[in-house]
């Protein structure tokens, strides 16, 4: 019987789905989604479009990535998203994105420079994984390795992963990855991108510790 936490998330997912879609993240049934449920997870469906994805089409598995509640397949990158939450316990969701400029830089660069103060909150730089095929073991053992001690990094030749305490933090970092890998590109067509100096950055953090950056904060 399907709890009303599970229900809440199930449309959660959905509601993100249609969303990132909205926002030209994805392409056709590109992209994948998970949380957290307890000692399982939930998850998108293999061939699930985000622009019209349901919440049946969102199946409970568990750790080994067998169907506990659903009757559809999950995605065939969930070994990618087991992987992600066995290397950080903190992990409490995941999405997947075809971002299409974080995939554009990921075919010029091993590594987007930290140009922009928000990068810190997915962990400074980000990464771009080895291209390895999708729905394989090797990707997932590459993006574990690949994205500790970081919210977010792009797969070369495929797209980004990022996760977050909630699937709204996780989602916004998708969209973060991609609005940086974007403000890159532009900077870059007039001149070589500069990267953000070691005191700026310790000024950042200062500033952000201070202010409570990104939290809404009440007057009384």
């Amino acid at each position: 019987m399907e709890t009303q936490q599970l229900a809440e998330l199930r449309q959660e997912i959905v509601d993100i789905a249609h969303q990132l879609a909205e926002r030209g993240l994805v392409e056709g049934s590109a992209g994948n989604i998970s949380c957290r449920y307890g000692d399982n997870f939930l998850v998108t469906a293999t061939g699930a479009r985000f622009y019209n994805i349901t919440v049946d089409q969102v199946p409970l598995v568990d750790a080994n990535g067998l169907v506990l509640d659903g009757n559809v397949k999950p995605t065939s990158e969930m070994q990618m998203h087991l992987g992600i939450y066995e290397s950080d316990p903190k992990a409490q969701a995941v999405v997947h994105t075809h971002s299409p400029y974080a995939t554009a830089l990921s075919l010029v660069l091993d590594e987007v420079p930290l140009v922009h103060y928000t990068q810190l909150t997915l962990g400074g730089s980000i990464k771009v994984a080895p291209y390895a095929t999708f729905g394989t073991k090797k990707l997932a053992d590459t993006v574990k390795k690949k994205i500790l001690g970081q919210k977010g990094i792009i797969l070369k030749a495929h797209g980004t992963i990022c996760s977050g305490k909630t699937l709204e933090s996780a989602a916004e970092n998708a969209e973060l990855l991609e609005w940086v890998c974007k403000v890159y590109h532009i900077a870059s067509v007039h001149g070589e991108p500069r990267e953000m100096k070691p005191c700026e950055v310790v000024g950042v953090a200062a500033a952000a510790k201070l202010k409570s950056y990104g939290t809404v904060q009440k007057t009384k």
